[in-house]
């Protein structure tokens, strides 16, 4: 099948789906309407709020119309709850009618009547639409500062159905401003309160939100694990709005990739459901993204057509944003055809949109840097000015002792050119000795240097070997995963082999899962690893103990045998390890039994309302200690998305950031927590990244290990 074929019928496709769900939105307004004629009091309200909500995705105008209504008899009945929902409803409808200034008005009303009934939840819904409505005309500081009040408002019941929308748009404002940054702190925490509220909409929001940022970012394989997560979302809830987002972006990345033909047909899907839902901004977006694509591909005429077609309709729908955006690409696209007059005035419209923007929202914020830089320059002026009368008195401090030293220095001159002559005399008959003597060791040197690659040759053929038999050692994460899906795993040794392993056996009844972390790193390290595996595997396999204290305490004991020196007591090599081991085991309830014990080393739990909890282990290690004790053996039971970790020091330990300081167990528990709302495929992902970021140029300190499983 051609492309254009395939276009075709993927939009045929997209159109039946669109007219399939607006012929069911329609057949449950007809029911409301058929209902409206016998309800009375509260619930002819209820009825005419609800036929007004189902008019938004195919009749604003409709919306607008039963919102009047609703307002209308909700004065006549004194329902003040109500008449603060016809105020909202009316207020939503003129602001996607583009009557913003007429928006406002009845969307204070609704606010001041909402907060007269005490209905903080609503009035936090009210003000997060007015800041919606800022937003989309440009007025950024005002939209901030109505999603900070909402936030505000939500809080005071502590309701999260109305915490996680505002959030999600000050994060979408961030990225609109560039700082991808706290962009991506606001939507982590929105999706988090997303989820324990299973608000399936605003998941998926802050799902596509991340996935933009990762993509302005240029991280793109991370960006589409996000819009993969938003899309299932999307379709679950049949939000066409929704998943023309995901389309749209989608559409960038594979342009990016070098895949301009996938890229088309997804900016055409994208539009089409755009415009199908009469979402007029996303659609004045699809438009300007179509002339960036052929802008891109150089057929300018194209180019050209549909950024006009994207200006047309975002200065009917007082889209600011996309207007500045669509006249720069207008611009480069005019100046590329060599038009100079047409570009030059396409960048004035971008200049003069763009100024406009910033005079009513970055006024305050450029008055606020530019006192700051001031400051420092005043600063700066002061300090070289007491450096000019420092170095001034120096100067002169100089002048006045340099009289003194004049002859003294010629003195030492002449003296210093006697014994020079002398010197070099002598010098010259002690380098010729030299250079013969040197020309023996320089050939010495080469037959050492050569005996000397071919061992490092050997040694490190010897390590490669070694690493593949640690490797067979350590079982695959797709091993680990067959049984706990949802599960990650981080391992990176300092060198080519390491001290820390992870392992896992099957127990047929329970699963053994354990970090481990043995002394040293590199060939000492992995030796001794080894040697560890082996004996925990020997506790279980053919020791058959199952409680994780016993097998610690067993492991101990066969170690400290190992690395005993010639069977003489109190002669023992130190060398162990440290290690957290579970014993996981799936009740009949569908939920999780854990029993643990460690070695220095704990089990940190995320429950799936964020609660967390820390099971220490044991203050010795596995191995020779003089104040040996039997291990604590501790139980647990955990639930469906409840998630636990186990890990070295070599992530904490990581030397890296500003100042050149360990990474700390603190900033790791902080990260964890900041993602509890992800997969673990993507909080591997994070946490990979956060390391590298945090490394920076420096070495790896040591080896490290992480293993996390989601139940």
């Amino acid at each position: 099948m051609s492309k254009c074929k395939y276009i075709l019928v993927c939009l045929l496709f997209l159109l039946n789906t669109i007219e399939f769900q607006a012929q069911a939105n329609r057949s449950k307004l007809d029911s409301l309407l058929q209902l409206l004629d016998t309800a009375e009091d509260t619930a002819r309200l209820s009825m005419l709020k609800n036929i007004s909500e189902a008019y938004i995705p195919f009749s604003v105008d409709s919306c607008h119309l039963y919102a009047n209504f609703l307002l209308q008899e909700a004065k006549n009945s004194d329902n003040l709850s109500f008449t603060a929902v016809g105020f909202n409803m009316i207020g939503y409808a003129l602001r996607e009618m583009d009557r913003i200034e007429e928006s406002y008005i009845y969307f204070q009303k609704a606010l001041d009547l909402r907060l007269d009934l005490k209905e903080y939840d609503k009035a936090s819904n009210t003000l997060n639409l007015i800041g919606t409505a800022y937003h989309r005309t440009g007025d950024l500081e005002k939209s901030l500062d109505y999603y900070m009040q909402a936030i505000e408002q939500a809080e005071i019941n502590g309701n999260p159905e109305y915490l996680s929308g505002p959030i999600i748009n000050i994060g979408k404002l961030y990225s609109d401003m560039g700082d991808n940054e706290t962009a991506l702190e606001y939507d982590l925490r929105a999706l988090a309160i997303a989820r324990d509220s299973d608000d399936i909409g605003d998941m998926a929001m802050a799902y596509n939100n991340l996935g933009t940022i990762y993509q302005e970012t240029n991280h793109l394989d991370t960006a589409k694990l996000f819009y993969k997560e938003a899309m299932k979302l999307y379709e679950e809830t049949e939000n066409l709005s929704g998943a023309a987002h995901v389309y749209n972006n989608m559409a960038i990345i594979y342009f990016r990739e070098g895949n301009p033909e996938e890229s088309l047909i997804h900016f055409r899907m994208a539009m089409e459901m755009r415009l199908a839902s009469r979402d007029m901004i996303s659609y004045s977006q699809s438009l300007m993204n179509m002339g960036i694509y052929y802008q891109m591909a150089e057929n300018y005429d194209s180019a050209i057509y549909y950024t006009d077609s994207s200006i047309a309709v975002a200065i009917e729908y007082n889209g600011l944003l996309e207007q500045k955006d669509s006249y720069l690409v207008l611009s480069e696209c005019y100046e590329a055809k060599n038009d100079y007059k047409n570009s030059l005035k396409s960048f004035q419209d971008f200049v003069l949109i763009k100024d406009s923007i910033m005079d009513e929202n970055g006024l305050k914020n450029i008055q606020e840097m530019e006192t700051k830089y001031k400051s420092k320059e005043q600063q700066k002026e002061l300090e070289l000015k007491d450096l000019k009368i420092k170095r001034e008195a120096e100067e002169k401090k100089y002048a006045e002792s340099k009289n003194n030293f004049q002859f003294l220095i010629i003195g030492i001159t002449g003296a210093c050119m006697l014994l020079i002559l002398v010197l070099i005399g002598r010098g010259y008959f002690t380098k010729r000795k030299s250079n013969i003597k040197l020309a023996d060791i320089n050939e010495e040197l080469e037959s050492q240097k050569s005996i000397i690659e071919e061992k490092n040759k050997d040694i490190t053929d010897s390590i490669l070997y070694a690493q593949k038999i640690q490797e067979a050692m350590l079982h695959s994460h797709t091993d680990v995963s067959g049984v706990f899906p949802d599960s990650l795993i981080i391992y990176k040794p300092k060198d080519i082999v390491a001290g820390d392993f992870y392992w896992w056996v099957n127990g047929g009844d329970r699963f053994y899962l354990a970090v481990a972390d043995c002394t040293g790193h590199g060939v000492p390290g992995a030796m001794i690893s080894v040697a560890c595996a082996n004996i925990l595997n020997k506790s279980v396999k053919e020791l058959s103990l199952s409680k994780p204290s016993h097998i610690l305490d067993k492991t101990t004991e066969l170690v400290v045998d190992a690395f005993s020196i010639n069977g003489i007591e109190q002669t023992y090599i130190t060398d162990g390890m440290d290690i957290a081991l579970c014993a996981i085991e799936k009740l009949d309830s569908g939920n999780v039994a854990i029993e643990f014990s460690g070695a220095n080393n704990p089990l940190w739990i995320y429950r799936k309302n964020g609660q967390f909890e820390e099971i220490p282990g044991d203050r010795q290690p596995i191995g020779y200690f003089e104040n040996k004790r039997p291990f604590t053996n501790s139980s647990v039971i955990l639930e469906k998305g409840d998630t636990i970790y186990m890990f070295s020091d070599g992530y904490t330990d990581q030397f890296g950031g500003e100042k050149n300081k360990k990474y700390k167990s603190s900033n790791f528990k902080k990260k964890l927590s900041s993602i509890q709302s992800l997969s673990l495929e993507l909080q591997k992902e994070f946490l990979e990244k956060e390391f590298e970021d945090w490394k920076g140029t420096l070495a790896q300190t040591d080896d490290v290990c992480v293993m996390a499983v989601k139940f």
